[in-house]
């Protein structure tokens, strides 16, 4: 089996363990691998037709296949070329389950991880976390991890300040040692949870 290294860091902390791919059914499986070979295929033609745009931003349901919607994704072009083999690769390999002319078997490990490490691939070109339907892992989608640190507030301060957070992680950490008079610390302000 070919191997296929990730020259970017992996979004979302540390690399999944392909067992939590296993850790779902069969049906789940073929779903989750019918998403990533047809978003890998929107990806590659995406790529042979832009122009010299860098970054792009698409909406992405994955209704069925995934835990929830990732929402609007901003595809990372550069990230996208440096990878554009191996995604290529891996779409070949995952072809037959995805079309149907094989079963998805989730304890053939080539096929785990042939599954993995094309979902890992995308998750780093579109910055979000991919979690199939039943699987075992944080919810699919971004994560925004914000800590702030202020000595001293005497107006407003916010960790995190939104308009609106659809399909994300959030987690805001402020810490503040003095709060003047009519000063406010807010860790998270969102005007619009969707």
């Amino acid at each position: 089996m070919a191997t296929y290294p990730i020259t970017e860091p992996h979004f979302g902390g540390p690399v999944a363990d392909p067992v939590t791919v296993a850790a779902i059914g069969a049906v789940a499986l073929t779903e989750g691998i019918r998403f990533l070979y047809d978003q890998a295929a929107d990806l590659l033609r995406r790529m042979r037709d832009r122009s010299d745009v860098r970054h792009e931003s698409v909406e992405i349901d994955g209704a069925g296949a995934l835990d929830s919607a990732l929402g609007t994704v901003r595809i990372d072009y550069g990230r996208a070329e440096a990878q554009a083999d191996a995604i290529r690769d891996l779409r070949r390999e995952l072809a037959d389950q995805a079309e149907g002319f094989v079963q998805a078997d989730p304890s053939d490990e080539r096929l785990v991880e042939a599954v993995d490490a094309l979902r890992r691939l995308l998750e780093t070109v579109y910055g979000r976390r991919i979690t199939f339907r039943g699987e075992p892992r944080e919810q699919s989608g971004a994560v925004v991890d914000v800590h702030v640190a202020a000595a001293a507030v005497d107006g407003y301060v916010a960790a995190v300040r939104a308009k609106r957070v659809g399909n994300a992680d959030v987690k805001a950490n402020l810490t503040v040692g003095d709060i003047g008079s009519g000063g406010e610390a807010v860790g998270l302000h969102v005007d619009d949870l969707n």
